[in-house]
């Protein structure tokens, strides 16, 4: 069996998705003003490619790393590159791309050494003064969840290790931001203050209120909606 397989057996709701889109459109918004118009762009874990679709969009060079093959299928049916691989190492030469996307990929280095293995290889692979971008959930907004809601999170995360693990392995912070929902800044810490109660809360009164009517695989993806993100920019010294 395939590796992730049970994200693809239990795909989001029309809901969620909207709301995955909603946040991948701020995402690429707020970094799109550090990309030039012929960046080489390497997306590592690229799930679902909703990233993948604004690169394309946009018409930047872009090659995408992922593992599961479902995901694998539906890149390649797109007419995306991709690069079947796990990581570290990554399978590029030094100096080859000008920016690196990591969503939601970092908490699942088995150890902190791996994590470091992966920072350093990335440095590798980034062209002089090239960007890596870091979207991580936040173990202190939702601890539970953290290893609850996905069985491979085994790296935590949380803004300043994260900076931390940046800063010794040669990149300087260009920002650091919080994603909540898919807002950024004041405006989304009431969506943050919600989640922090259902997530850590009122999930569990849900679940065991209509454990016989649900599937709690179904229903714990939920809970990725209101987890709060770190957002973090780096630049290569």
């Amino acid at each position: 069996m395939s590796f992730y397989d049970f994200k693809s057996k239990y795909p989001r709701t029309k809901i969620g998705q909207k709301i995955v889109e909603k946040v991948t459109d701020t995402v690429f918004t707020t970094i799109k003003p550090y990309l030039k118009e012929n960046f080489s762009i390497l997306d590592i874990g690229a799930g679902n490619g909703e990233f993948a679709e604004r690169c394309v969009k946009n018409k930047f060079n872009y090659t995408a790393i992922e593992i599961n093959e479902i995901y694998c299928q539906q890149l390649i049916n797109r007419g995306i590159k991709v690069i079947k691989e796990y990581v570290p190492p990554i399978p590029c030469s030094n100096e080859e791309y000008d920016y690196v996307h990591l969503s939601h990929l970092l908490e699942h280095m088995t150890s902190l050494e791996k994590a470091i293995d992966l920072i350093k290889d990335i440095y590798r692979v980034l062209k002089p003064n090239g960007y890596l971008c870091i979207i991580a959930p936040d173990y202190l907004h939702s601890p539970s969840f953290f290893y609850d809601g996905d069985y491979s999170h085994t790296f935590v995360t949380t803004e300043n290790r994260v900076k931390m693990l940046l800063v010794d392995n040669g990149y300087n912070i260009v920002f650091s931001k919080y994603l909540m929902g898919w807002k950024i800044g004041w405006s989304g810490w009431l969506l943050s203050f919600i989640g922090k109660i259902y997530n850590n809360y009122l999930y569990w009164f849900f679940l065991n209120l209509i454990k016989t009517k649900i599937d709690s695989l179904k229903f714990g993806r939920t809970r990725g909606s209101f987890a709060r993100s770190l957002f973090i920019l780096a630049q290569k010294v």
